[in-house]
This record gives structure tokens, sequence and C-alpha cells, in this order.
């Protein structure tokens, strides 16, 4: 599914992740495994449940950077595809830049985020709030 070879078998993989995950006991490997599926998600463009799964992992560890970039990223684009949902907009800003605030400069989607923000600032007013 993520190297895009054979997107007509996503739904397989996704059934089998979701298999994995429910039986998998180990916290670390249940959020690196999350992350893979809510990647995967977003790969074949299923928005909400890739947001879910970035959501979990935020529930269960909430300064991972890689969740909140997906979930940033993730919500802008549900917003893009609600006809500019300016709702959507503000919470990917709120989690884009708490991964700002917390992403080690060499990351490889600060460059993106930053960017983001600002296209956010200048084209629809939306300046990131705070999140807990």
């Amino acid at each position: 599914v993520r190297t895009g070879a054979d997107r007509s078998r996503s739904n397989e993989a996704i059934e089998a992740f979701q298999a994995y995950l429910a039986v998998e006991i180990s916290p670390t490997e249940k959020i690196k495994e999350q992350l893979i599926l809510a990647g995967m998600l977003a790969d074949v463009n299923e928005s909400d449940q890739a947001l879910a799964e970035y959501e979990k992992v935020l529930a269960a560890a909430p300064t991972n950077v890689d969740a909140l970039a997906g979930a940033g990223f993730t919500l802008i684009n549900i917003g893009y595809n609600n006809g500019e949902d300016k709702t959507k907009f503000q919470l990917g800003a709120n989690y884009l830049q708490k991964f700002v605030d917390l992403a080690p400069d060499t990351h490889r989607d600060k460059a993106a985020a930053k960017e983001t923000i600002e296209t956010l600032k200048k084209s629809y007013k939306i300046t990131p709030q705070k999140i807990k």
C-alpha cells in the first residue's frame, strides 16, 4: 500500500494491520504500527480513518511528533476536501504548531508544516492555538 505497487489490495492490508493491533500487547510497538496504519489510510484517501488512528496514538502519547504532524496534515486535507472548512484548517494548524514546537529541526516534515501554517495564516487568517 505505502509503495503504491498494488493499491487494489489496500483493504486487505488495512484489515491485517487492524487485526494485528487488536492483539499487540507492547504499547511501544502498538504506537509504531498505528502510525503505519494511519499513513496507509491517508495514502488511500481514507482521511477520517487516518485521523482516528493518529488520535489514538496521541491519546497514548500526546507529544508523539509523527502523530501530531500526521493529524495536522490530515485535518488540512479534510478541510480542503470539505470545501475549505476553516474549522478543520484551525484544528490542523493547532496540531501542526504543536508539532513544530516539539519536533527537531531535522524532522522530515518540519519545513512543510511551517509552510502550511504560513499559508493558512495568509490565505485564511488562521492562527494556530495552543493545544494541550
